[in-house]
């Protein structure tokens, strides 16, 4: 039952029984709309005790989240610049009507400089996602899956799942997955490999804040002192 609190997670980090960090797209869309200036950014400041790892699903569910929040001041834009639009010249008026394309291309490298900032590691596995456990999870209702109408929905997050799964098996290590998603939670109580926190979920922010701080500032680094002499 892989369910932890901050202080067991410094523990098995100095112990190197978690050696992986992952994020759950709600975690991404918690800390704001502009990940240039978002907290996750930290991650780098850590990167010493853990790795960092994304699967690419999750990858192209943050892009495609980010462009969704970001399309509105877009459109604002494009909308305000009609009213002067009559001084432009027919390529200004040509790139300024395209804007809506560039935007997912802006996003993606963006999101790309980020995990190299980072040393996010975007994994596929070599063999691909087992299809097969992610329909067995499926039809008989296992977490991510809940037995409702809408549990077709939760097929990224069990393929992420599964991926950070035969990620952890692959390179021998378990992960720590933040997320809020209670079906997700549900996941890694049985699971061997993928570790999330107990505790009050409600806020994406506050829980990547509260796991960065208990790694990153020097009450674990004692910690970490203290329980390798012991």
């Amino acid at each position: 039952m892989p369910v932890i609190n901050t202080t067991t997670l410094q523990q098995l980090v100095a112990i190197k029984q978690i050696g992986w960090i992952s994020l759950d797209t709600n975690i991404f869309i918690a800390c704001g709309k502009n990940i240039k200036k978002s907290p996750i950014n930290d991650m780098q400041k850590i990167s010493d005790k853990v790795g960092f790892v994304l699967s690419w699903i999750t990858k192209e569910e943050v892009i495609k989240r980010y462009v969704a929040m970001n399309i509105d001041g877009v459109n604002k834009f494009k909308n305000g610049y009609k009213e002067i639009k009559w001084l432009l010249d027919d390529s200004a008026c040509a790139q300024l009507d395209s804007v809506t394309l560039d935007l997912v291309f802006c996003i993606k490298n963006i999101f790309d400089s980020f995990c190299k900032k980072t040393s996010c590691d975007i994994y596929y596995p070599k063999s691909g996602i087992d299809i097969k456990e992610i329909f067995e999870l499926y039809f008989n209702s296992i977490p991510p899956f809940e037995d409702s109408k809408n549990k077709k929905c939760e097929f990224p997050d069990a393929a992420m799942l599964v991926c950070l799964e035969q990620f952890a098996k692959e390179y021998n290590s378990n992960v720590l997955l933040l997320t809020c998603d209670k079906g997700c939670i549900e996941y890694a109580r049985r699971s061997k490999h993928v570790f999330v926190l107990e505790g009050p979920l409600s806020n994406g922010k506050d829980l990547f804040l509260s796991t960065f701080n208990a790694l990153f500032y020097n009450k674990y680094n004692l910690f970490i002192e203290k329980f390798k002499e012991y």
